[in-house]
């Protein structure tokens, strides 16, 4: 039944003439959803790459304080047994104040999937607080592209 079903639709569509323009227009689409996709995961890529260096500047930044202040201490005859009170070496200050970007690489079919990222962040901060996700109301976009949203497969 679903076969004679099949082939009478078949021949109605190619008995009217639109098929060829409608498979043009479906790749034409197609097309145009993997160049946004492409264009999407590049601008995201971009956004986790900024994400990984400022954090590696953070660490360098606190790391070169601690130097400075181990030396500090050791000119001043003090121990760097442990941590005193919460100092720069204490896991506490470094997890709340720094955190961790976690990003996950994009996926190679994701130009198709652009649509997801409106549902899914695409980094999330870890610190000792929590998790802190990474875009939301602090990326705020084009409010009609927002409302609209991205064009997908």
């Amino acid at each position: 039944m679903l076969t004679s079903i099949l082939r009478f639709e078949t021949k109605r569509l190619l008995a009217g003439g639109t098929a060829p323009l409608t498979a043009v227009l479906l790749l034409a689409l197609i097309g145009y959803a993997g160049y946004v996709g492409t264009q999407h995961v590049a601008d995201q890529r971009g956004v986790q790459d900024s994400y990984l260096s400022r954090h590696a500047e953070r660490i360098e930044t606190v790391r070169e304080r601690l130097v400075e202040a181990e030396a500090e201490a050791v000119r001043n005859g003090a121990l760097l047994d442990a941590p005193v009170g919460f100092g720069m070496r204490h896991p506490y200050v470094m997890g709340s104040a720094q955190g961790e970007v976690v990003t996950l690489e994009p996926a190679p079919l994701a130009a198709f999937a652009v649509g997801q990222s409106d549902l899914q962040p695409a980094g999330v901060r870890v610190t000792m607080g929590g998790q802190q996700p990474l875009g939301g109301a602090a990326a705020l976009d084009n409010p009609l592209k927002l409302l609209v949203g991205s064009f997908d497969l």
